[in-house]
């Protein structure tokens, strides 16, 4: 899909923690800065690969489960062989 290995690492992260959690909580598990976790995340929510909620001022991420992204792989695919 395109994804980067920092980007992996956190969907994993975000996948073993389960549920909804604030880029804060999924920096500390991955080991990376909250910062970057956050734009990683934001940039993952804009391809549908995670979900935002606001609760009171503060974002959580959900990340998709992996057989939900199997139609934005399909989607990437497709883009991939169309510049070929």
């Amino acid at each position: 899909m395109g994804l980067k290995e920092k980007d992996q690492q956190i969907y994993m992260t975000a996948l073993e923690l389960g549920m909804m959690q604030p880029a804060s909580v999924i920096a500390r598990v991955s080991g990376f800065k909250r910062t970057d976790v956050y734009n990683h995340l934001r940039n993952m929510s804009e391809i549908g690969i995670f979900t935002i909620h606001d609760r009171n001022g503060v974002l959580y991420f959900e990340p998709m489960d992996a057989s939900s992204l199997k139609p934005i792989a399909e989607k990437k695919i497709l883009e991939l062989r169309l510049e070929i």
